[in-house]
């Protein structure tokens, strides 16, 4: 895809080519972002394959100086690291030969050692056995003293048997008399609570003797409160009921008023509606007599001429109308006569009615100032009644409250005289219960002190033969302290013997584990060693091996590796180094060749513009200007255009029209520096007003001698300049036709 790609560079056919004009190119050039149009002058200069060779050469370099920076940093890991591995090399060697030197002198050590201690084995063994010897004497002798002694045990165990028994009973006797005494205090404590309890009972009684007195007195104080107040409750009751009587029938008599009234309003509001369609009815009569009236006048004063025939048939219907009103203004004024009557008599009506009423509302309030009078009284008379019931009331639940208590006293009395009767015979129980544990208690005692005087005697008995159990026991701890020592000497010389064994095994065990070696094929040497000064070269030995640390026992491998692969890495620096001059005199060829290649194009196309720019606006010049002369593949590139009769300006300055068509003009600029067979115009006319349309396509047809131009545009003046016109239509929804026109007879 590469090559392919760099073979359509600069020839104009690729898809974003000049030889493919679009509005986007036309916008590229009047945008601020130069970029896109300095791609277009770049393919225009063929150096568009340079710039991708540079840029890929560029690429490279960057990867090449990425690579070099990691080369780098690598051998100098490496050059440490073989350092520090070439000082482990020397550590290692000297090492090597201190292991060396050390096992032969450890070895030499320790088959001296053990032959020295083989000779300090033989005494020992020695004394062991005459130990053995006194040892058994002393054995036979605790044998005799452990029989005696074992008599003696018997002995002591029978006595201690009956002392135990007897002071076995000697405890039950104490707790039984401790039981007792504490049974006669719980008698003494119990018959002094029934004492406490009988006093309070006693107490209570007295209480209730007052209290029922108090009741008393209170009862019949209330009876008597009670007896006085029922003549006054029946006395009041009747001046109540007979006021109430009256009370009800005056209440009658207000409601029958109240009835009147409001029957006598009832008929008040009929009468007034009556009235009131009364005096309508007759408001509209007497207006219709008034227009018959007056249009009974004006008949009269009609006049007709008897000549003319029209005229004596129009007043004879007039005198026949005038007849006709006549009797209906009688018959009318007769019935104006009737309903004034009646109004009359509906009024007199309601005016009577009215007096009626009023005259009952007069007597209603001077009734109601009377009703309110007895009203109040009423309500007294009815709240003293509650009042006397009320305290009736209170007074006999007071009377019932006290006859209750009375009655509970009295149950309470008799609760505590029962109680009473049952703590004497209580007490009584208690003094015949105390009077036997007392005699039981004089028993004990007696028993008690029969058994002390006996266990006396045991002990006495008991320590006496402790005592020669004892003599017994201290002659057989000295002889057994005797077979101690002789037992603790055979031990230490055990362990003198198993102490010089073990320091054998540790030393045939270390050469065994450090040296894979049998020391006791290392024992046959005469000369004398002196233990003190081998030790300490061993000393040293070992000092200086600690000294050196840590040892790498693959060192060697390690080094060899290393080095080998820093040979390897420093030729491969050589060749990035090598491939980075390369690359940068690569990039400064690209850039002397690009250079020369792009001013020639860009004076060229400036050439060209002036020829382009004058064509499409009848003279006028244009030319394009480098920001940056001294780097012209990187410098942004400023469009300077003067249509004619203006000032010169850059391309911002103008207007749309003249940017679109100057763009135009730069365009085919670029395009006449190296034409292709075919160009392609994407509606680059779209922004053009119909006069530079014409500019526009007499350009076109000057440049179509030499090159075939295919256009896409809606405008209609392109379209009429054109020799053939495709377009796409749809007969059938869905279905695209291309449809061809030849336009003109051109072939």
């Amino acid at each position: 895809l590469k090559d392919i790609y760099e073979m359509f560079v600069d020839t104009g056919m690729s898809s974003d080519a000049y030889s493919v004009i679009e509005l986007k190119m036309i916008e590229n050039i009047l945008s601020n972002d130069n970029s896109n149009f300095k791609k277009m002058l770049d393919e225009a200069a063929g150096i568009s394959n340079y710039n991708q060779q540079r840029k890929s050469t560029r690429s490279k370099l960057r990867a090449v100086m990425s690579d070099l920076d990691r080369v780098n940093d690598i051998i100098f890991e490496i050059e440490k690291n073989i350092k520090s591995l070439n000082l482990q090399m020397k550590r290692f060697k000297r090492h090597k030969l201190l292991i060396a030197d050390l096992k032969d002198k450890e070895i030499l050590l320790s088959g001296f050692k053990i032959k020295q201690l083989t000779n300090d084995e033989k005494p020992i063994k020695d004394k062991l056995d005459l130990k053995n010897i006194d040892e058994a004497s002393i054995l036979k002798e605790i044998k005799d003293d452990n029989g005696l002694l074992k008599k003696i045990e018997v002995k002591q165990s029978s006595v201690q048997k009956n002392l135990l028994s007897f002071k076995t009973e000697i405890d039950k006797n104490k707790e039984t008399l401790y039981t007792s005494n504490s049974q006669i205090i719980k008698y003494t404590e119990n018959k002094k609570f029934n004492n406490t309890q009988i006093e309070y009972y006693k107490d209570q009684i007295s209480q209730s003797d007052l209290n029922n007195f108090h009741f008393e007195t209170k009862h019949n104080q209330l009876k008597n409160d009670v007896g006085k107040l029922n003549p006054v409750i029946k006395k009041h009751n009747e001046e109540f009921l007979s006021f109430e009587g009256n009370f009800l029938k005056m209440k009658k008599d207000k409601d029958l008023m109240l009835n009147q009234i409001n029957a006598g309003n009832n008929n008040l509001h009929e009468l007034f509606k009556k009235m009131a369609t009364l005096k309508s009815d007759y408001d509209i009569l007497d207006s219709n007599y008034n227009t018959m009236i007056k249009h009974l006048s004006d008949l009269e004063k009609f006049k007709y001429d008897k000549n003319c025939k029209y005229c004596i048939k129009n007043g004879e219907e007039q005198i026949n109308e005038k007849s006709n009103l006549k009797k209906s203004i009688n018959t009318l004024k007769k019935n104006i006569k009737d309903l004034k009557n009646q109004l009359n008599k509906a009024s007199k009506g309601y005016k009577d009615k009215k007096k009626t009423i009023n005259k009952i509302n007069n007597s209603l309030v001077e009734f109601n100032l009377k009703y309110d009078q007895r009203d109040c009284k009423y309500q007294e008379l009815k709240i003293k009644n509650i009042e006397l019931l009320k305290e009736k009331e209170g007074l006999e639940f007071r009377l019932n409250s006290i006859i209750d208590n009375q009655r509970k006293i009295n149950i309470q009395v008799k609760g505590y005289k029962k109680n009473i009767d049952l703590l004497i015979k209580n007490n009584d129980k208690i003094d015949s219960d105390m009077l036997n544990e007392k005699k039981n208690i004089d028993k004990l005692k007696l028993t008690l002190n029969n058994n002390i005087n006996k266990s006396n005697k045991l002990e006495f008995q008991y320590n006496d033969i402790t005592s020669e159990f004892k003599n017994i026991q201290n002659r057989m701890i000295l002889k057994q302290q005797k077979k101690e020592e002789k037992i603790i000497d055979k031990q230490n010389l055990k362990i003198k013997l198993n102490h010089i064994s073990n320091e054998k095994k540790i030393i045939e065990n270390f050469i065994r584990e450090k040296y894979d070696l049998n020391i006791y094929k290392y024992l046959d040497f005469d000369h004398a060693v002196n233990i003190d000064t081998l030790s300490s070269k061993i000393k040293k030995n070992k000092k200086s091996i600690l000294n050196i640390g840590p040892i790498n026992m693959a060192i060697e491998s390690e080094y060899n590796k290393e080095k080998e692969r820093f040979d390897f890495i420093s030729n491969q620096k050589k060749d990035l180094v090598d491939s980075e001059i390369i690359l940068n005199k690569t990039i400064t060829k690209l850039d002397q060749e690009a250079k020369v290649k792009f001013l020639e194009s860009f004076d060229l196309i400036n050439e060209n513009l002036k020829k382009t720019y004058s064509m499409f606006f009848d003279g006028g010049s244009s030319y394009l200007k480098l920001i940056d002369d001294s780097n012209p593949l990187e410098s942004d590139i400023e469009i300077i255009a003067k249509p004619p009769g203006k000032k010169n300006k850059t391309l911002k300055m103008l207007s749309s029209g003249e940017k679109a068509l100057s763009a135009t003009a730069i365009l085919f600029a670029i395009y006449l520096k190296k034409p292709s067979p075919f160009c392609i115009l994407d509606e680059i006319d779209s922004p053009l007003d119909d006069s530079n349309i014409k500019k526009f396509t007499d350009v076109i047809k000057e440049f179509s001698k030499t090159t075939q131009f295919i256009i896409i545009t809606h405008n209609k003046l392109t379209m009429q300049e054109s020799d053939y016109m495709y377009g796409i239509t749809q007969q059938k929804q869905g279905i695209s036709d291309i449809v061809s026109v030849q336009l003109g007879g051109k072939a």
